[in-house]
């Protein structure tokens, strides 16, 4: 649909940055930015950017796919904040596309605010040829070499009026006028220039949600009637919903609109660590000049130049952006989403847009972690800690590796990361090398406590290497060779430092005996987890939690028929938890997944690691 848009617009060419993609036209007086985010789920941090940045959310939806949970709830989001939304349906010329059931199930899953705007029209050979305008009851056919438009014949009329009567119905719940209320109630045609200027006012406001048609052969059919359809329902940023913003305290202050004479109020909705590519920015209030300006990153804020603003897809540089436009902003170094753009006078701060939480871990071979780091710096997805980058799952890993190769190089590997499975003492035991003299005992500590070695009675160069040999040993476990943790060790030996190579290595062997002696367990990381749920959905997402070995659940109801629901879980069973809770309770929440320490991991799993270890050192639990 992308494509379509910019082919029926004249747009030159488009700019991606990360997932993200954005072009510029444009038609009719108006400039028309569109931006096209990836439909996999993984990609939700693209969808969430190009929500703060959009004035119009079109879903593109298959006539064969029907609608999935992700779907339901952004557009329930939508519907909430009154964005307006349209639907246009693809892939009509596939077996079993069934366009009246899809805008049935449409009309079932979102509300009664969704009409069929157009009705597909078939060939003579069966491909699909053009669609028949509801409105203005005008076919558009596109089986010639060049669209034609024509009335509808009289069959077709009869069969689309009563679509045409759902969409006076749908315009009674958008304060519409005594006129146009007393022709819907007595079942009167309202004519086509009122009904569409009454269309055209309650898609605007969020009211009415249209749904059309799109294809890609015949070339751009759909395409031209959806851009005409934003244009004609769009409205001035003067009268967008008035934005809330801060001060760098985090302070609110007055609500400021989209006046272009207003404080400035831009931010960063998307950026590449390609300085040349410029960051895309939408300008809430004010106008944003190159020239001098302040960055803000939470309660920070220093002076930078913009040297150049270019609109996205072409080359031309406007000088200025006036509230309501998307830019590029040239010449600013270390921008990143969510950063806002203000002047010294009127410092402010706008939120930035909430993240899902990444959930699935990788480990990076062949770059440090601070160059890894600082190559994916821009996407807000992506959380680098603990020697692990994490992620949203393998499309966000796929587009992550394609990101570093060309970054850092093409050696870079990536790969998933192990469970961070822990060793542990089960009993107390001792270990001696009677040829030193020197014995070493290890015993359990409770959960938590990490690792003490005491008893290093040698002397201080002959101490420091001995706690660090022994530290070196207890990272690979005797069972496992995983780390050891939680577990007190204390050294009886020689008090000089003499033959202290000898003693080093001998102590290292010994612990390695009493580590041997008493017995290992394995461990797993535990999260704590925080849900809020419908409570229609409440015993299903229990049954779930148990089903992935949860424990502790507790369960508290709040108004408004939802419950907050909290449990402790291995991590290993969490990894994809946001986006399947999602896929399975619509509207539920993840508020939380925190550590939570470890706990012994069950028999059967210890045995299904240890086997897996005789094939590869890299299985995972």
């Amino acid at each position: 649909m992308f494509n379509q848009i910019a082919n029926v617009t004249g747009a030159v060419g488009s700019d991606s940055l990360g997932q993200l993609r954005v072009v510029s036209a444009h038609r009719d007086g108006v400039v028309l930015t569109v931006l096209d985010t990836p439909g996999d789920r993984e990609f939700e941090g693209d969808v969430r950017a190009a929500l703060r940045a959009a004035d119009n959310v079109v879903f593109v939806l298959a006539a064969t796919a029907g609608v999935d949970a992700a779907t339901i709830a952004l557009w329930k989001e939508c519907a909430d904040r009154n964005v307006p939304r349209f639907i246009v349906i693809t892939n009509l010329d596939q077996e079993h596309a069934d366009y009246d059931e899809m805008v049935a199930i449409c009309q079932r899953v979102f509300g009664p605010e969704v009409v069929a705007l157009h009705y597909p029209v078939l060939a003579d050979d069966g491909s699909l040829g053009g669609l028949i305008d509801i409105v203005s009851m005008q076919v558009k056919d596109h089986t010639g070499p060049r669209p034609t438009s024509r009335a509808a014949d009289p069959e077709h009329i009869t069969l689309l009026t009563p679509a045409r009567q759902r969409i006076g119905e749908a315009l009674l719940n958008s304060s519409a006028s005594d006129e146009v209320v007393e022709a819907v109630m007595n079942e009167r045609d309202l004519g086509n220039e009122v009904l569409e200027a009454e269309l055209h006012r309650a898609v605007a406001l969020g009211d009415v949600a249209p749904v059309l048609v799109a294809a890609t052969s015949p070339v751009g059919l759909g395409a031209s009637e959806l851009v005409d359809l934003l244009i004609a329902s769009s409205v001035a940023p003067i009268d967008f919903p008035h934005l809330v913003v801060t001060d760098l305290a985090g302070d609110p202050i007055a609500p400021i609109s989209g006046d272009p004479n207003g404080p400035l109020a831009a931010q960063v909705i998307a950026a590449s660590t390609n300085h040349q590519s410029g960051a895309l920015t939408r300008v809430f209030s004010g106008t944003l000049h190159t020239g001098s300006i302040e960055h803000v990153r939470g309660d920070r804020m220093h002076s930078a130049t913009v040297e150049q603003l270019t609109c996205p897809g072409v080359s031309n540089s406007p000088g200025e952006a006036i509230a309501g436009a998307l830019v590029l902003v040239h010449g600013v170094t270390g921008l990143r989403p969510g950063d806002t753009l203000a002047h010294a006078d009127t410092p402010l701060r706008i939120a930035p847009w909430p993240i899902p939480r990444p959930q699935h871990a990788l480990l990076i071979h062949g770059a440090s972690l601070e160059d890894v780091r600082q190559s994916l710096v821009t996407d807000r997805t992506v959380r680098v800690d603990d020697g692990v980058v994490w992620c949203m799952g393998e499309q966000h890993r796929q587009a992550i590796e394609t990101k570093l190769r060309t970054d850092l190089g093409s050696d870079i590997r990536v790969t998933s990361a192990s469970t961070r499975l822990r060793e542990t003492v089960t009993e107390s035991a001792t270990a001696t090398d009677p040829g030193i003299p020197l014995s070493i005992s290890v015993a359990p500590l409770p959960p938590g406590s990490g690792l003490t070695i005491t008893g290093l009675g040698a002397g201080p160069e002959t101490s420091a290497r001995l706690e660090t040999a022994l530290r070196t040993q207890l990272t690979r476990g005797p069972r496992a060779g995983l780390p050891v943790i939680d577990v007190a060790v204390t050294v009886d030996g020689p008090s000089d430092d003499a033959n202290s190579d000898q003693f080093v290595s001998a102590a290292q062997t010994t612990l390695r005996k009493a580590l041997e002696l008493a017995g290992s367990a394995l461990l797993e990381p535990q999260v704590r987890i925080v849900v809020r749920v419908s409570q229609d959905d409440l015993d299903a997402v229990i049954q779930d939690l148990t089903s992935r070995r949860a424990h502790g659940v507790q369960t508290s109801n709040e108004p408004g028929g939802v419950a907050t629901l909290r449990a402790h879980v291995p991590e290993s069973e969490v990894t994809r938890y946001e986006i399947e809770l999602t896929n399975m309770a619509e509207g539920s929440e993840v508020r939380e997944i925190s550590p939570d320490g470890f706990t012994p991991l069950p028999n059967y799993l210890t045995e299904r690691y240890l086997s897996s270890q005789l094939d590869s050192s890299n299985s995972r639990v």
